[in-house]
Formats: structure tokens, sequence, C-alpha cells
């Protein structure tokens, strides 16, 4: 079969966008040694803009040769030792192990894996078996307000995701009301959504957003504004993370 005369090969495509290795051994979580591609250099498989332009691993053959998982699953690269030729990846289903063979792809077929499959996994909620978090608009019309505490901590989320959905509950006051979601570390803007009050409110209500896929453990909080100025608002956010 082809993967026998591919074992132990470097490069398959001279562009760089197909390599090829046998796991030798597994130092760490979400880890793999593969010796045959030591020594590519330090920003081979991770360079600016590695989050938008990832290379992947697939697992072609599992050691058992019965086709169990990982095999045929596809994780995101994101650390790469070049001296010994570990990689670190987003967490398989199962680990890999000693004896599995690995394809990495470049970023152009990681891209497309992630375009026309777009697996996700099931709706989850932040945050979740706790109250909602409180947003408030500064006193001003249409003036953000203080940064809310964090809807999501910082190193909670442990693979790539994206928010689809704003659970909005008791707003304080008749007006129209635009919040601001942001983040990671330097708070870089995630998406907005817009709503109105103008009666009684009595019951949350979701709206629904996009994000971009963000990075692993990104914190999310809010800002919010107002017509009138000095409103509130309680949300959760409702977010999908990505099985690569």
């Amino acid at each position: 079969m082809l993967l026998d005369y591919l074992v132990g090969t470097k490069q398959i495509a001279p562009e760089g966008n197909f390599y090829f290795g046998t796991v030798t051994g597994v130092p760490g979580a979400n880890q793999f040694t593969i010796p045959s591609l030591a020594l590519l250099g330090a920003g081979k498989f991770i360079a600016v803009g590695h989050d938008t332009n990832p290379y992947g691993a697939l697992v072609v053959r599992d050691a058992a040769g019965l086709g169990g998982a990982p095999q045929g699953e596809v994780q995101i690269i994101i650390g790469y030792d070049s001296p010994t030729g570990t990689f670190t990846t987003n967490p398989f289903s199962v680990p890999v192990a000693a004896g599995d063979q690995i394809m990495i792809k470049g970023p152009s077929m990681t891209k497309t894996i992630l375009l026309n499959d777009h697996f996700h996994e099931e709706q989850r909620v932040a945050p979740s078996g706790a109250a909602s978090i409180l947003v408030s608009s500064a006193g001003g019309a249409w003036t953000l307000g203080a940064f809310s505490a964090d809807i999501i901590a910082a190193g909670f989320v442990p693979a790539r995701f994206d928010i689809h959905w704003v659970d909005v509950a008791n707003i304080s006051a008749n007006a129209e009301y635009e919040m601001v979601f942001y983040y990671g570390p330097a708070d870089t803007e995630a998406c907005r959504i817009v709503y109105t009050r103008s009666g009684p409110q009595l019951t949350s209500f979701q709206i629904h957003t996009q994000t971009e896929v963000l990075p692993i453990g990104s914190r999310i909080r809010a800002k919010l504004m107002d017509s009138a100025g000095g409103g509130a608002t309680n949300v959760k956010i409702c977010y999908h993370q990505y099985r690569f």
C-alpha cells in the first residue's frame, strides 16, 4: 500500500505541504515525537499567524493496525520542538501512541478540512450552573461602560471555539442597547449584538451572533452602551468547541 512506501520519508510534496513519519514516543499530554521530522527549524510548523494558517496532524494508521481511534482524526499543531521532532496538538479523542503513523498537512489542506467539515461539538453555556454576568453602560448615551467580569475565564476552554448565541436577561430600562464582546489578553473585539427593550421584559431571550474561531483558552468579557445611558443587562454566552 502507499503508506508502506512513505514510511521514513520526510517530505512528500516539494512545496512542503505534506510530511510523514512514525511516532516513537509520547513525552507529554497531547504530544508525540517523530525523530525523522526533527531539525526542520523552530518556525517550520508554528509561525506567525498559525491560528489562522495552521498545520494539521492526521493519524493515518494507528499502531494496532485495527483502524481504531485516533486513526482518521486531524488536530491542529500548536507546538513544535525542532531539536527533538516533538509536536503538540489539540487533544485527539484517544491519545496518539508510539507506532502511530502521522501525516503533517500544510496550512492550505488543513484550512480546507476546517472549512469543509466545520467539526464542532454540542452547544455549551458560560457561565454554566452559575449566575449570569452583569454588564453595565456608562452614564452618557451611546458610551461604553467598563469591562464586565469574565464571562469565560482565561484558560477555561480547552479547544478552539466560537460564539453563536448570547442569552440576554434583566434588561434594566427601555432603550436601544449595543453590547461588545472581547477575547484574549489584548481584549480584541470578537462580535457585537444589538437589542431593544420597549416594555416589561418577562423572560430572557437569545440573540444570534457569530465570531471567528477563537484561540484556545481565550478570556471573554464584554462592555455595554445604550441610547439613554446608565443601562444594564445580564448575559450568558453559548459557544461551540472545535474538535480540531
